[in-house]
Parts: structure tokens; sequence; C-alpha cells
């Protein structure tokens, strides 16, 4: 009898697909980089809901850092209704991983609507996107059929982290010497998220009962660490069913620290860079 699918199938399985993406990357961006290149795009616009949001917000520091131009990242309702002035010298992008969300598909409607390519990122390039995308790109997340999905984050921060930086190399934004050492950091990222798996089992025994015994958790960070928070407080909310929020670490001290109690459960996500201490 198989083993049944489960999130944990899916987290398990990410080294894998992040080693083949990495080493596949001029391909798998390919279309999307040729896209940039036919203009001066000013600001990257990204449209997107629930987790691929929080992936975007993950990858968007990378991406304005190699691209050395804004990234805006706002929802589909948002854009359809009113957070839409993007312009001829603006790329957007709207994401879903199923290819199905009806909020997204009509976001790409408003594309056309506005006069601007509609470009769809989705795992599932045979789905209601095909019939509203301009340009349809499979951002390389392979097959996940079990909600709530953790791959698909993963894959998706690294497709527009690559796109980045296939894009920034072409535009010169970036040289070839910072190109490479930052190819071969992404390629120890499997090793690293397999790492990462091993302490997770470690730190939950240690702390078994405190992690039982949530009731309202926030999850704090500065930059990439603020769109891994906000995946994070999604998920604990999905997953543990109790009040989880988001908050970037400056909007933590001015407010919502106050109402801490011993009930709460405060998570930090370090970036070990700059804003860190």
């Amino acid at each position: 009898m198989s083993e049944k699918t489960t999130m944990l199938t899916y987290i398990k399985e990410t080294p894998s697909q992040v080693d083949k993406n990495v080493k596949n990357r001029k391909e798998l961006v390919k279309d999307l980089v040729n896209t940039y290149l036919e203009k001066e795009y000013r600001t990257v616009w990204i449209v997107a809901c629930g987790s691929s949001n929080n992936g975007s917000q993950c990858a968007k520091p990378f991406m304005m850092e190699y691209l050395n131009c804004d990234v805006k990242i706002t929802t589909p309702n948002s854009f359809i209704y009113g957070d839409n002035k993007c312009k001829e010298d603006d790329l957007v992008m709207v994401i879903s991983q199923s290819g199905c969300s009806t909020n997204s598909i009509a976001a790409l409607k408003k594309c056309r609507e506005l006069g601007v390519k509609a470009i769809g990122l989705t795992g599932n390039v045979n789905s209601d996107f095909k019939d509203v995308s301009d340009l349809l790109i499979d951002w390389g997340v392979g097959t996940e059929t079990v909600g709530y999905v953790t791959k698909g984050v993963t894959t998706l921060a690294l497709f527009l982290m690559l796109f980045a930086l296939e894009a920034g190399l072409a535009k010169k934004t970036i040289s070839m010497e910072k190109y490479n050492a930052v190819v071969e950091e992404l390629k120890k990222c499997p090793s690293y998220h397999e790492t990462i798996q091993k302490e997770t089992y470690s730190f939950l025994e240690k702390n078994i009962k405190a992690l039982t015994s949530i009731r309202t958790v926030y999850s704090c960070g500065f930059k990439q660490g603020y769109g891994i928070c906000t995946e994070a407080a999604l998920k604990i909310g999905e997953t543990v069913k109790v009040p989880s929020f988001a908050y970037e670490a400056e909007e933590y001290i001015h407010g919502p620290n106050l109402q801490l109690t011993p009930n709460y459960t405060v998570i930090f996500v370090d970036g070990t860079d700059e804003p860190s201490k």
C-alpha cells in the first residue's frame, strides 16, 4: 500500500525540484526574460494572492537589487478595482499555481482591458489561464496535489529570483562575476533545505509542549524575512487554526507588541543581513 500523500510529501520533494530548476534556469525563465528585454521596463508588477503573494514577497528584495527597478506586489481584486495605474513601461504578471483562480483570471482580463500584456505564471499550463494570457509561463513547480501548497511557494520565489538574475545579466545591471557567485549560492539551496527539514524535526521534539499550546502567533521579519513571515502566518492559521499574523519588524514595535502576554508566541525571522541587528 502506497504512503498517503501529504504536505510533507511535497516539502521532501522541494530540494530535488529546486536543484532541477537552478540547473535548467536559462530555459525556465527564457520567455519572461525575452519579454523583459523588449523595452525599458521601470516597474515589475506582481498580481497574486495567498501563498503566491507570499512567495513573491520573499523574492521582491532580490528582484529589486538585481533588476535595479521597482517591484510592486498587489492582490488580484485590488488590481481589478483600482490599484492598476500601470503604464507602458511596466511589466505586469499575474500568478496562480492552479491557474484556475477566478480572481486571477479576472486580473489577466483586466490587463488586456488596460492595454498591457497579460502574462500568466502558473504551475498548470493546461488550466483556464491559457485562455486569458498573452504569455503563459510554467514556473517549474512540478506536481503538487495537496493543499496547503509548500513546494509551490519555494519554487515560485526561486523562479522570480532566477528571472531577475538572468534578466539582470542580460541588461548588465549585474556583472558576470556577481551572476556566477549567486548561482553558486543557489546551487547550495537543496542541501540547505534538507538541513532545515532535519533541524525542524529536532526543534519540534525539543519544544513540543510550547508548540502544541500556542494560541496567538506573531511572525516578524524584515525584507525577505518579512516574506517568509507572511507565508508562516498563513500556514499557521490554515493548519493549526489559531490567530496568526505577520508583521514587518519595525511595524511590530509600533503597536502590536503592546498587547503581548505570556499566552502569545512571537517568531522572529532573522535575515542575517544589514538590518539584522
